[in-house]
């Protein structure tokens, strides 16, 4: 009962595009994005919409997050990732509070690649 009533709200969150694509370019584009281009595909979390972070997350996604938190896990795909994240996050966090994260440093991105 408890996962539902926390978990269903948390989800109701989430709006991604089920066709979330990037618009076709007629330009060469690096294999690698810029760090500006990475500071704005997180800048969301910095205002904690997830979901405007996963837009830019594709949809097969097969994704490691190393560690020993909460989230460190392998996720096969971006739904699966946003729900297991918040399911986890929603047995701990108080829901009362928005979470928020702070981009403090990229390292590599486009020229270092």
């Amino acid at each position: 009962m408890r996962f539902s009533t926390i978990l269903f709200p948390l989800l109701g969150l989430l709006s991604i595009p089920a066709l979330a694509r990037r618009p076709p370019t007629n330009q060469t584009t690096p294999p690698y994005p810029n760090k500006l281009r990475i500071a704005q595909i997180f800048a969301p979390l910095t205002q904690s919409s997830l979901s405007g972070f996963l837009v830019h997350v594709a949809p097969d996604v097969d994704w490691a997050l190393m560690g020993t938190h909460l989230l460190a896990e392998q996720y096969y795909n971006r739904t699966i990732f946003a729900i297991d994240a918040l399911a986890q996050l929603a047995n701990v966090l108080d829901r009362s509070h928005l979470i928020s994260m702070t981009l403090t440093n990229i390292v590599g991105g486009g020229d270092e690649e």
